[in-house]
């Protein structure tokens, strides 16, 4: 058994102790990223079903095979139609009485289903429960992150010694998108958004046909997916013509070195970045982290205009806990990996945020997309 078998041994008897503790008989298993997290195996439309004795993956017929061959550590079932029939009579023969399910992934459709055909079993929301065992990442799972976490960094600097004035925001996500999986990402971890001029007063842009201009600010959000694992960054960029030779696209100068309304929403946003990323160790709560990057936006009175959450943890999903945000209670702990990016958006002008992925280590933290580094 290999190592990453082991581990995926380890989970699911961890998954099997909680359910004993709330004294649940059995748990389905409906998300891809929970899926992957406890057999190796990611597929819509497949589900896992864990009790005390089984652990068994219930997947389409033309996905039996490879099932079979990455989860090892589960029976696999392989269904054409009448799945929730068969799970049903499997509760039933196992005596299950009590069922868990993940309610945030089932439609109100399903949930009738379920409820149809397992009639002598209660349904029990359980939200959160394999998330919670995902929150801290073991080291296989960091090297994968910061893998991912470098890939992102060097397509931000390929894309920077080629942007042009008059490209158009949908060729620059392309662009970058090719790059990263060029360098072995499986694809974007998101929509990449490129935003530009006015356009970046919009926190999600959709990345469209503008050309951009001399004197825009440029906002680009973007993340890929390495065996598995997401990563995430946003640099905003200020452009400014350096040649201007006929016949041919005028090229742009990409730095840090903003001017007027720009340089001064960059200055705020940055120092609110670094206060909050100076918080982040051990022990800390996640409102913390949040308070800080919102304390520092508004002493510059911009308060009313950082109308999103400070970050997001990152691994399978490129959005899951621990949320950094003003009302959360979850303490940091050694391992977590999660985005700090504060953000200023002016309606009718523009905006930008500055986002980074940091590890939380024994001692503070560990920002894995500083260029520098990579």
């Amino acid at each position: 058994m290999t190592k990453n078998e082991n581990e995926m041994v380890d989970r699911l008897g961890k998954l099997r102790e909680i359910l004993k503790q709330k004294r649940i008989g059995g748990f389905l298993i409906t998300s891809p990223s929970n899926l992957f997290y406890l057999s190796g195996f990611r597929a819509e439309g497949s589900f896992a079903l864990v009790t005390q004795r089984e652990a068994r993956i219930f997947v389409p017929e033309l996905l039996y095979e490879q099932a079979k061959e990455i989860a090892r550590n589960f029976e696999v079932m392989g269904f054409r139609n009448k799945l929730w029939e068969k799970l049903g009579k499997f509760l039933t023969g196992e005596k299950i009485r009590k069922l868990g399910f993940e309610a945030g992934g089932v439609s109100i459709k399903r949930y009738k289903e379920m409820g149809k055909a397992f009639r002598r079993v209660r349904l029990v929301p359980l939200d959160g429960l394999v998330e919670e065992m995902r929150i801290v990442k073991t080291e296989e799972e960091m090297g994968l992150i910061r893998k991912s976490a470098h890939i992102c960094v060097a397509a931000f600097r390929f894309i920077k010694k080629r942007i042009r004035i008059g490209m158009k925001e949908r060729i620059i996500a392309c662009q970058l998108e090719y790059f990263m999986k060029k360098r072995g990402a499986q694809k974007s971890s998101f929509e990449i958004i490129v935003a530009s001029g006015e356009n970046t007063a919009y926190p999600h842009h959709h990345t469209g046909e503008r050309k951009i201009r001399s004197g825009d600010c440029l906002l680009i959000d973007m993340g890929c997916v390495y065996k598995g694992y997401c990563s995430d960054l946003t640099r905003p960029l200020f452009l400014d013509i350096i040649t201007n030779n006929p016949g041919k696209s005028l090229r742009a100068t990409l730095s840090f070195e903003f001017k007027g309304k720009y340089k001064k929403i960059y200055q705020v946003v940055r120092k609110a970045q670094r206060a909050a990323i100076e918080k982040i160790r051990p022990g800390v709560r996640c409102s913390i982290i949040d308070s800080a990057a919102r304390k520092a936006i508004a002493r510059a009175g911009f308060g009313d205009y950082f109308i999103h959450r400070t970050g997001h943890g990152i691994g399978l999903d490129v959005h899951e806990l621990p949320w950094v945000e003003e009302n959360s209670k979850q303490v940091l702990r050694t391992g977590m990996v999660l985005t700090v990016e504060p953000g200023v958006y002016v309606p009718g002008f523009g905006g930008m945020r500055i986002e980074d992925m940091v590890l939380v280590t024994k001692k503070g933290y560990e920002v894995l997309t500083e260029e520098e580094k990579v």
